[in-house]
């Protein structure tokens, strides 16, 4: 039990896990960067894993391809989607003030926001009307990808005892052990329990997108042309997921859920972790093998910058 405990942790916070940068080593510069990017993490984040960044080489990418400055958020690990989002909302508007400081943000050009799995969550409450603290003025868009905006059935499989797999699960996985793991190595369930389907029909009906920021969706549906439709370790939370709902997912998010409303969206043949350039069959500086993952943040840029162009 201990051992499939300890593997179900892994796999649990592999799949949300993240790591951000803090601070740069880049000077200031007076570029003409015509792009600010905000890039906003999961759940579950830490600050660093190894030399290993969870947006695994996007943030480079994005400065050395597109001439973009780029902030890499980091907001609590274990927070819920307002504590997170008020975070993140703040370190928007510092990058705004301190355009000397990274990251070096242009005063002058758009932001927009790209982010992954909860982080999209924490940027619809910044930026909705219902907030009376939003920066909707400040954003031009924002890019969700695999992002449980329905919520998630593993935020449920913890929480909505009514689930009827949780008791075919319990014949061999123990809910409590896993949560009192988890508390035991400082990871509180609070952030955890607003993802639940539950929490989220509740937070879809009061914090409605804002008609004026521009958004798309990205959702994983597995790898293309593999028998394995995600990384081995998350292959266990990919059958669920859709013995639970019937549709396709990376691993963490059904398809039904990454969508959001009318927004424009695609999906993408990619597990959660291949989304921001991790392949968990490889760790721990593997990179998606068959999935150009930079291409398509090459994909994102066209899509944001045709909204400047308008």
């Amino acid at each position: 039990m201990k051992k499939i405990c300890a593997s179900m942790i892994l796999a649990f916070c592999l799949i949300f896990i993240s790591s951000s940068v803090s601070g740069s080593s880049e000077s200031a510069e007076t570029g003409n960067t015509d792009i600010n990017i905000v890039l906003a993490h999961g759940i579950f984040g830490l600050n660093k894993i190894g030399s290993t960044n969870y947006f695994n080489g996007v943030e480079e990418h994005l400065k050395n391809s597109h001439n973009a400055k780029v902030l890499v958020a980091n907001v609590s690990p274990v927070g819920g989607i307002r504590e997170r989002g008020n975070q993140l909302r703040q370190q928007i508007i510092n990058a705004i003030n301190n355009p000397n400081e990274y990251p070096f943000f242009n005063p002058k050009a758009p932001i927009h926001i790209i982010a992954h799995s909860m982080g999209g969550l924490d940027s619809r409450f910044i930026l909705s009307l219902a907030n009376p603290d939003n920066i909707a003025n400040l954003i031009t868009s924002l890019t969700t990808i695999g992002t449980p905006h329905k919520g998630s059935p593993l935020a449920d499989l913890f929480f909505l005892g009514f689930n009827p797999l949780v008791n075919f699960l319990k014949l061999w996985f123990n809910v409590n052990e896993f949560l009192k793991s988890l508390s035991e190595l400082g990871i509180k369930k609070d952030g955890i329990q607003d993802l639940t389907t539950v929490a989220m029909h509740k937070f879809n009906q009061e914090y409605e997108d804002n008609p004026n920021v521009s958004y798309f969706w990205i959702a994983g549906i597995g790898r293309d042309g593999s028998l394995n439709k995600t990384s081995h370790a998350l292959s266990l939370t990919y059958a669920y997921i859709r013995i639970v709902t019937q549709e396709d997912n990376d691993g963490a998010v059904a398809l039904s859920s990454a969508k959001r409303g009318e927004a424009i969206g695609v999906p993408w043949f990619a597990d959660h972790l291949d989304q921001v350039g991790h392949d968990l069959d490889h760790p721990p500086h593997g990179i998606p093998e068959d999935f150009n993952y930079l291409a398509k943040y090459d994909e994102i840029i066209a899509r944001i910058r045709s909204i400047q162009s308008k």
